[in-house]
């Protein structure tokens, strides 16, 4: 069977403009089993079709928490906690395992100063071991990132083939790697990929509890869907960096 990592980021992870109200890069996504695939596109689609009329649209995080433009209809009435309720209880009968890598800038600056890794770079490592650890002896995996632009895109690719080729900085080899993961490609937001758009959801619940805001109930059900072993979610499902 053929697992997909469909994989995106919250936060910037570039060193020299932190945001403040936000000091943090994570990047991280969701393992789809190839078989499940159909079934996660059909409900989502149906959430779409009872809220837009159309599977068009594309879901996305941060334009739903400002409810503008698209969502702007969710300002009325019982819409927005009518939607919340149906987006959680989609988010929760979703086929999909949360793997996610959290890089606290600050910390990382103020330990390492100009020596600091590249998160991006450091943070897909981490990704791709437990995308690994995920699967089974015979399992292999492809991997879709969601487009950041073209010059970041290059730099994207350019991260992979370099942990693909040297395995440096990795738990799990060279060797391994390029016999467990297929291929590696760019999707852009408009390409409608169902897996893209449980990432973009599944992430910002993962940054908000780092940064000791308030729990939602979406984080409980990311939660209970992140990796683990033996029920343990810290350093396999979400990994927290530097130490």
């Amino acid at each position: 069977m053929t697992k997909v990592l469909y994989l995106d980021e919250s936060g910037t992870s570039n060193l020299k403009k932190m945001d403040n109200s936000y000091p943090i890069f994570v990047l991280g996504g969701v393992v789809v089993d190839y078989d499940d695939l159909e079934y996660n596109k059909k409900t989502m689609d149906a959430l779409k079709t009872k809220y837009f009329g159309d599977t068009d649209v594309i879901l996305h995080s941060n334009e739903i928490s400002r409810r503008k433009g698209l969502y702007e209809f969710l300002n009325k009435g019982e819409k927005w906690f009518d939607f919340l309720m149906d987006l959680n209880n989609l988010m929760e009968s979703l086929r999909y395992n949360v793997v996610a890598c959290v890089i606290d800038i600050k910390k990382l600056v103020a330990k390492y100063g100009n020596n600091a890794f590249d998160p991006y770079e450091y943070a897909l490592r981490i990704v791709l071991e437990r995308f690994i650890y995920s699967m089974g002896s015979y399992e292999t995996g492809k991997i879709f990132a969601e487009s950041r632009g073209k010059l970041l895109d290059k730099q994207i690719q350019m991260a992979f083939e370099k942990i693909k080729d040297t395995g440096a900085g990795c738990y799990v080899n060279s060797e391994e790697i390029c016999s467990k993961i297929l291929s590696f490609e760019i999707k852009n937001k408009q390409d409608n990929l169902v897996g893209l758009q449980i990432a973009d959801l599944a992430l910002p619940p993962i940054g908000r509890n780092y940064l000791g805001k308030k729990n939602k109930s979406d984080y409980d059900i990311i939660l209970r869907k992140c990796f683990s072993k033996k029920g343990v979610v810290e350093g396999n499902g979400i990994v927290y960096l530097p130490k």
